[in-house]
């Protein structure tokens, strides 16, 4: 969800795990995750909730992405049990007026929109279902002042719309980088790596032809 941001000259992205690493944060970004409500314990349980809250009480700008946007809501309810005990209700951070109830069968999309006057595209694959309260849309989500929840991965990946979203929050000039651009590079060098120092020929035989008989095989977590 943030490697795009990461591509972006003069701005460090750092993964941190305790609050006292955000005092000097200009952007915090709580990404998506497959456990909302155990990560948002996991959150209260460091302290970071409160250093999020912090930050945006101090006109700070926050963004949540999928589950970490669902984090911002005020409640969170898991009826059918699809991340652990069915009737599960907790509170979450209530930096925007949302509601999230987990349904068992799984959102996937590939919406496509405009937001901050930029044409924006993503994905959503989740069980959440949001009911806005207050507030505006955004990306599939909600906003209010420099609050931003979004249900949409990959949108940072536009030029664009990352562009216009770090203008409004943190007051850059568009860079000019290209994602998409850096991604092929990156894939090309793969590619190049993988010719230089495997066996490409006998990895395309055991691609078509299987593994010989007779070769042992380690199963996960085996030892030699």
């Amino acid at each position: 969800d943030v490697d795009a941001l990461g591509l972006e000259p003069d701005l460090d992205v750092v993964f941190v795990s305790d609050p006292r690493d955000l005092a000097d944060a200009d952007l915090v970004v709580v990404p998506g995750t497959r456990s909302t409500i155990s990560d948002l314990a996991w959150l209260r349980a460091r302290g970071l909730d409160a250093a999020i809250l912090d930050h945006a009480r101090r006109g700070r700008p926050v963004l949540g992405i999928c589950g970490g946007f669902q984090m911002f809501d005020r409640t969170i309810s898991d009826p059918d049990g699809v991340e652990g005990v069915p009737g599960a209700e907790v509170e979450g951070l209530g930096l925007l007026d949302v509601r999230t109830d987990f349904a068992a069968e799984k959102v996937l999309r590939l919406p496509t929109g405009t937001a901050l006057g930029a044409p924006a595209s993503g994905y959503e694959i989740h069980h959440g279902r949001i009911t806005r309260g207050h507030g505006d849309e955004f990306l599939g989500g909600a906003r209010s002042e420099t609050v931003l929840g979004t249900m949409w991965h990959g949108s940072l990946e536009g030029d664009a719309l990352r562009g216009a979203l770090l203008a409004e929050l943190l007051g850059r000039k568009p860079s000019g980088v290209s994602f998409g651009t850096a991604r092929e590079a990156r894939i090309d060098r793969l590619g190049d790596l993988v010719e230089e120092h495997l066996d490409v020929d006998a990895l395309l035989h055991l691609a078509r032809n299987g593994a010989p008989a007779g070769l042992p095989v380690l199963p996960p977590g085996g030892t030699t």
